[in-house]
């Protein structure tokens, strides 16, 4: 039991993996973007690029902002359960028992640090905060959710300015208008967290 208790913060790290693993999984065959979506949720209260404070250093210092934030995540919780558990079987019968996962955490922060620099390049397209979400306002968004309505959201993508690509919710303007998956539309208004869209033939600010 004690051995059992030793191991257990890395095998909780290994567990979230699998269980982001498995959301990640059914959200795509839900046919939606799961990963994209938290991100772009993630990036309404997170501005890396505009805040200037010690936490927004501490978050550019990690690369948040240019790799998704659960590709990081994973990542730090890889490398926190492999040297944990490496740690603990080495060292582990040595050292004061919050020793290992201390020297865990440590590892963990220092390959996340450098994984995000090698992973940025390989996302160059990702959602940034940089990009203000009022610049969405009469882009074209391809639905890639099951069915948008007036009452019922789904997730659409569209590509900024810059090239990026985002994923948002979006709920149709008009109440007897409907969209499936598939179907082009053009972003006219946000209500909180959401995008409002209309036919591309629509006008984007009806009289």
């Amino acid at each position: 039991m004690l051995l059992l208790s030793a191991y257990s913060p890395y095998l909780g790290a290994i567990y979230l993996i699998l269980a982001i693993g498995a959301v990640e999984v059914l959200s795509m065959v839900a046919g939606v973007n799961a990963l994209g979506l938290f991100d772009n949720v993630i990036s309404n209260h997170i501005d890396v690029a505009k805040n200037k404070g010690l936490w927004g250093k501490m978050l550019a210092w990690f690369h948040l902002g240019r790799v998704p934030l659960l590709v990081l995540l994973i990542v730090a919780l890889a490398a926190f359960a492999i040297a944990g558990i490496a740690l603990q079987s080495l060292i582990g019968a040595y050292v004061p028992a919050y020793a290992p996962p201390l020297a865990a955490l440590a590892i963990a922060l220092t390959t996340l640090r450098r994984s995000g620099r090698l992973l940025a390049r390989l996302f160059p397209n990702v959602n940034t905060s940089a990009v203000s979400e009022a610049s969405f306002i009469g882009l074209t968004a391809t639905v890639v959710g099951h069915l948008v309505t007036h009452s019922t959201a789904a997730e659409a993508k569209l590509t900024d300015e810059h090239g990026h690509t985002h994923y948002i919710l979006v709920t149709a303007a008009q109440p007897q208008t409907t969209f499936k998956k598939g179907d082009v539309v053009i972003v006219n208004a946000r209500v909180d967290h959401l995008f409002t869209v209309i036919h591309p033939s629509s006008p984007l600010h009806p009289s």
